[in-house]
């Protein structure tokens, strides 16, 4: 069965079965044929199933769809975004499914289960997320606008650290976001002075290669473009005096 919910929780499966029953399965659970003859494949209701099983139910009722694997991946997501407790990432992971395996856009994907196409590229962005925050979302540690608060902040270490203080602080989306741009902006401000170093250095090695072809020698030029120190390497006297005559026929020009 093409089921995007991974997981189901113990207690409100039991709270469905004592309701089952009492009432009996109020809405038939939909199969379709499976390659093996007389077995019959779970399209859309996983949950009523398994609560029946725990209420101890050998039949419930069902109905026989014909259709085919596209349209069978389409009714499980479809059901499961219409319940609430569907995970972030179980819904952007059925979505997922639906565009990569057959080639929907994002906005037919949107067209088909109703949302927007906004809604649908904001979901997918999810599972670009470390493993574990896509974990934290799942278990309800953080809403889905934490997690898109992290997207953008550079780096997994830096994302899942940043999800831990949101989580140990227990930080609001609003919190989350200033967090995530503070970040941001600290990210930034490093890139730029590692840059500016880079020219630096790029500057440097410039010079020292051109005192080198002057000099005909080893030359060093350790510092930052306000201060360093120039070394220049001699092996005897006659090397040392050589030296000091190209660094006067520099100084003439």
């Amino acid at each position: 069965k093409a089921q995007p919910r991974q997981t189901f929780h113990k207690e409100k499966l039991e709270e469905l079965a004592k309701s089952i029953k009492s009432n009996g399965i109020i809405q038939p659970v939909v199969v379709r044929e499976s390659n093996k003859e007389g077995i019959y494949e779970l399209v859309a209701g996983e949950r009523r199933w398994r609560a029946a099983r725990i209420a101890g139910l050998t039949k419930i009722p069902a109905v026989v769809r014909d259709i085919d694997e596209k349209q069978n991946v389409i009714l499980a997501i479809l059901e499961n975004m219409q319940r609430e407790d569907l995970s972030p990432i179980e819904e952007a992971m059925g979505i997922n499914k639906m565009i990569s395996a057959y080639q929907f856009t994002q906005q037919e994907a949107a067209d088909v289960l109703g949302k927007s196409r906004v809604y649908i590229t904001n979901s997918l962005r999810l599972l670009k997320l470390p493993d574990e925050i896509q974990n934290h979302l799942s278990n309800g540690k953080i809403s889905s606008a934490h997690a898109r608060a992290l997207i953008n902040v550079e780096g997994k270490n830096r994302q899942i650290e940043l999800c831990e203080k949101i989580i140990n602080q227990g930080l609001s989306v609003r919190e989350a976001e200033v967090l995530a741009n503070k970040n941001k902006k600290l990210v930034k401000k490093l890139n730029k002075k590692k840059r500016k170093l880079a020219e630096v250095n790029a500057d440097i090695k410039a010079a020292q290669e051109e005192l080198i072809a002057k000099i005909g020698t080893k030359v060093s030029i350790n510092g930052t473009e306000n201060q360093g120190k120039i070394e220049i390497d001699y092996y005897n006297t006659a090397e040392l005096n050589r030296i000091i005559d190209a660094l006067r026929k520099i100084e003439d020009k």
